[in-house]
């Protein structure tokens, strides 16, 4: 998860090996990438795409900034890869490769074996305990060098100073250690570099306190070369034992001792007497970031929210020696903060910019009322600012009158392409005419998007537009190009560790089951025949559609269309050289209603021919799209445990590509549907009829006992129940010696 998290932020999202932990379990399907852009940071930039709730701080801040025209850091690619990503990078990896340098130039000067191992330095140290960082060594590596120059015939002190530097990484493991005193008569520069050195030895050896003493008497030294950067390690040193001792309550808000509070204001005021001072102007960056991470330790919450708010708003302005700097550092340290309490612990921001983070990332049911949905909609009437029009349109329910202004306003944002919110406004205003159903609208807004740059870069974005434009789609062929959405990610179900997919690969998403498991009987042939779907093998589990054809048939007794479907499974597994099920042949070559009722009856009943409900399933697989995520629900069910619980309840309209009479027939075969009752009752009641006309058919036994156990794991209804009783009754009755009334102990009233 760390690696790839930083491929995506570098746009690497091929290089990547797909390995998964799970054991037999399939990784899910994702048409999306929730929580950073599918495409490179540079282009993120360059073409701003939606915003979404689940995307990390740093989108949100660069969204803010573009929709508000402020300017932007030169640099901010890499500040939004620093925070998003930065602490996804192998720091140990990057401190054992500069500890390598070091060691081989200590060698040039030392000799091999008068300098240790690098990697004793690392031993039983992962990323989050790592001591020494690699800008240690590369300091060090710099420092020998300058002194190599600056001293070039003092080669034995040197010496003695590379000697005292290996010591002091001999403290990267604890190892409490010294560096001894430079003798009486070293020169100058290396005392004052011991020093410096002896300081380092007892910061990492976490004697910080001491640390902190003796960087201060190298502060009041002014022959030192690093007096001038001693303050800040001073309170580096600190900041460091106030760490040690901070704890955070449920609220994660800090309790400080008295001398923890005084101890915060000595930190305080060293930090600020650096940024005062213009000779440690070369120090002030770093002193206002040390300062920065000492307010996440100090600061209430929402104070250290709203100065983050404050600060990051300004973007790129120059406002400081190193303002790209400081901008990535406030940055990391919000996309760290914001999490570490709930909007509901902290008080509520002041600060703009937090504001609209909080409503973004807020969850909400479109259905109810929205306390949060009725604050960005004031913010926005307010301010009439587009990125609280974005929010209020995101929370809002555009059924509600108060959701019509929204609208209005947002038809005008998409009128303009050029206005920096026009494609989150536009996909806002694509969603509430989704909503609304209002489709010739729809089809003219989302076309409209499908040629947006931050779309044609994004099979994400893409594969939203398909969700938008699938309800509009006119002919068979639209629905085709619509349905079928390419795999962003996959998404290991036991560890929800994302990967990147290495190759193209389309599925359908849940709005084209929906639609699909919707349509009349004669329409899904067309489907099949014509090979609409999209990668048939994974939407359907292993199951062929002309097998769910052929269930949907005989549930609504079209004996054609199930002999045809009968047929096409034959055909197919002819091709592929798979065995034929007797039951399947024979049910192909009946040419009677009966004989088809009784068949497939056998079906259901028998060990090796398992039927498939009469729906494609919607499981955990497929996540569908998040713009409209909360309008895809239907009451299909997870067909884990049983074929279905009830049929024919949709919220999914008519396909607008479907001929007047196969509108007539969706209606009427929805309604069939819906009378059909679940999988056990109506399988039991249709069995112990054929028992009383036929109940000298050696299979009845067999198909009363599987009805029976079918109830066990079918839905809780009281006529599951019921059934299977009646079906218990009549096995042990009528069928009482067979081997299917011996094996079946109980009825079952659902589950």
């Amino acid at each position: 998860m760390k690696r790839l998290a930083h491929l995506m932020c570098a746009g690497l999202l091929g290089a990547t090996t797909l390995t998964w932990a799970s054991g037999g379990w399939e990784p899910d399907s994702r048409f999306f990438a929730n929580q950073m852009p599918d495409r490179p940071i540079e282009a993120v930039i360059t073409h701003p795409g939606n915003v979404y709730p689940e995307y990390r701080i740093a989108f949100l801040v660069h969204a803010w900034l573009v929709m508000n025209n402020r300017p932007l850091p030169t640099t901010l690619g890499h500040d939004m890869d620093h925070a998003c990503c930065d602490q996804y990078r192998d720091y140990t990896a990057e401190a054992g490769g500069a500890a390598q340098d070091w060691t081989e130039a200590a060698k040039d000067l030392l000799g091999d074996a008068n300098v240790p191992d690098a990697a004793k330095w690392f031993e039983g140290q992962y990323m989050e305990s790592l001591n020494c960082y690699a800008d240690a060594f590369n300091n060090a590596k710099a420092t020998l060098e300058a002194r190599q120059k600056s001293y070039p015939q003092e080669t034995r002190w040197l010496k003695d100073w590379a000697t005292g530097q290996n010591t002091v990484f001999e403290n990267c493991d604890k190892q409490h250690v010294l560096p001894a005193d430079a003798p009486a008569n070293a020169p100058t520069w290396l005392k004052a570099d011991r020093a410096y050195q002896q300081a380092a030895a007892l910061f990492y050896q976490g004697e910080f306190t001491q640390a902190a003493q003796r960087f201060a008497f190298i502060a009041k030294d002014s022959q030192s070369p690093w007096s001038g950067m001693a303050p800040y390690l001073q309170a580096r040193a600190l900041v460091r034992t106030l760490g040690a001792g901070v704890n955070l309550n449920e609220n994660g808000k800090t309790g400080f001792t008295p001398d923890q509070r005084k101890l915060s204001q000595t930190i305080e005021q060293l930090l600020l007497g650096v940024l005062k001072d213009p000779k440690r102007e070369a120090y002030h960056s770093m002193a206002r970031r040390l300062l920065r991470h000492s307010q996440t330790m100090t600061l209430p919450p929402e104070t250290l929210l709203d100065m983050l708010g404050a600060s990051l708003s300004n973007g790129g302005k120059p406002s400081s020696q190193d303002p790209a700097a400081d901008f990535r550092n406030d940055l990391a340290t919000l996309s760290s903060v914001y999490y570490r309490t709930t909007p509901t612990q902290r008080k509520p921001a002041k600060d703009d910019l937090i504001q609209w983070i909080t409503a973004i990332k807020t969850r909400f049911n479109a259905n109810e009322p929205s306390p949060p949905a009725a604050q960005a909609r004031a913010q926005w009437q307010q301010t009439g600012k587009a990125h609280w029009l974005l929010a209020a349109m995101a929370l809002g329910n555009p059924v509600q009158p108060e959701f019509t202004p929204l609208q209005e306003a947002a038809q005008a944002i998409h009128a303009d392409p050029k206005h920096p919110a026009y494609l989150p406004i536009s996909l806002q205003l694509a969603r509430s005419q989704y909503l609304k159903q209002d489709w010739p609208a729809l089809r003219a807004t989302a076309l409209a998007l499908q040629k947006h740059p931050a779309v044609v870069q994004s099979a994400s974005e893409q594969n939203i537009i398909k969700s938008l434009l699938l309800p509009t789609a006119n002919n068979l062929d639209e629905f085709k190009q619509w349905s079928a959405r390419q795999v962003v990610l996959r998404t290991d179900p036991e560890t929800e560790k994302q990967q990147p997919t290495q190759q193209a690969e389309q599925q359908w998403d849940i709005d084209a089951i929906s639609t699909f498991n919707a349509l009349p009987l004669p329409a899904m042939v067309r489907l099949a025949e014509r090979q609409v779907l999209a990668n048939e093998k994974i939407n359907t589990n292993g199951r062929g559609i002309w097998e769910i054809i052929w269930s949907r048939a005989v549930l609504l007794e079209n004996w054609p269309i199930a002999k045809q479907a009968a047929e096409m499974q034959l055909k197919q597994l002819a091709e592929a050289k798979t065995p034929i099920p007797t039951l399947l042949k024979q049910f192909s070559e009946a040419t009677a209603p009966e004989q088809w009722k009784r068949l497939a009856l056998y079906r259901f009943a028998a060990k090796d021919e398992v039927v498939t409900p009469p729906l494609l399933p919607q499981d955990a697989t497929l996540s569908p799209a998040p713009l409209l995520e909360m309008s895809l629900r239907d009451t299909y069910p997870d067909y884990s445990n049983h074929k279905w619980c009830e049929l024919g309840a949709t919220n999914q309209p008519a396909p607008l590509w479907l001929s007047p009479d196969e509108k007539q027939l969706w209606a009427d075969e929805q309604n069939k549907l819906k009378a059909i009752p679940p999988d056990s009752v109506y399988y039991g009641q249709a069995v112990m009829a054929y028992a009383k006309t036929s109940p000298d058919d050696p299979m009845v036994a067999q198909m009363l006992s599987v009805a029976i156990k079918m109830s066990r794991y079918a839905c809780k209804k009281p006529e599951v129940g019921t059934v299977s009783k009646q079906a218990f009754q009549l096995l042990k009755s009528k069928y009482a010696k067979s081997d299917w009334a011996n094996q079946t102990k109980y009825w079952y009233e659902g589950r």
